[in-house]
């Protein structure tokens, strides 16, 4: 992660490392970063709603490196997957609007880019989770509000995260405010075609499957005889 102006909060949680390159940041000096523990509610999948994330962070003056850790009962990597049955494929999806049981897990650290006194008094809260027919609501703003995305599934599988961005809602034409950033490269496509009779790409062997996604060079196009 880029660091970009992300405000007191990761100010309060960030340590400097004296490191020009980072190869592996699971090697950096976690244990000496203060943790703030965060107490979740009103999730999808979790005991009760509730869990909680420790968020330690540092940085060294370019980059930004963050660890979030949260409990949850199992990793979930399948987002809306495909199983093969006797009787064909079943696409496995109970919404196509809010999925909280075929879903991947997530993580998202949102903050202004701009001074926002309502983000400094009440958080993220006013701009995100209201309105609207979605689960996860309307995600309009006053200010340019920068969200960074982790995907378990989607993102985590080629070690990167959504770079996103919400600001005001257009009603008039249904723009519910959630934008993306320009890709230099990367990115990802639902494995999926207009009948959802079949995957439309298997992995060349099962190996080939890497946290719930198929790389493009190991994708190849279905046919009876690879799905049998």
């Amino acid at each position: 992660m880029v660091l970009d102006g992300a405000g007191p909060l990761l100010a309060h949680l960030g340590i400097v490392i004296d490191r020009e390159e980072v190869v592996d940041p699971a090697s950096l000096p976690w244990d000496e970063a203060r943790a703030l523990e965060i107490q979740l509610a009103n999730g999808s999948a979790f005991d009760a709603g509730r869990t909680q994330v420790e968020l330690r962070a540092m940085h060294n003056g370019s980059e930004l490196f963050v660890r979030a850790e949260w409990a949850d009962d199992e990793e979930d990597y399948g987002y809306w997957p495909w199983q093969k049955t006797q009787d064909g494929w079943r696409y496995l999806q109970t919404s196509s609007k809010d999925e909280c049981r075929y879903c991947e897990d997530r993580f998202s650290l949102v903050f202004p880019i701009q001074q926002d006194g309502d983000f400094d008094r009440i958080g993220f809260a006013a701009s995100c989770h209201v309105h609207g027919d979605f689960g996860w609501g309307y995600k309009g703003a006053a200010r340019w509000i920068d969200v960074w995305h982790w995907k378990a599934a989607r993102t985590d599988s080629v070690g990167q995260v959504d770079d996103k961005y919400w600001v005001w809602v257009d009603f008039d034409n249904k723009d519910i405010g959630r934008h993306g950033g320009p890709k230099a490269g990367g990115g990802y496509a639902k494995n999926l075609s207009e009948e959802k009779d079949h995957p439309p790409y298997l992995p060349e062997t099962l190996d080939a499957v890497v946290k719930g996604s198929i790389p493009n060079e190991k994708a190849v196009e279905h046919t009876p005889e690879r799905a049998a």
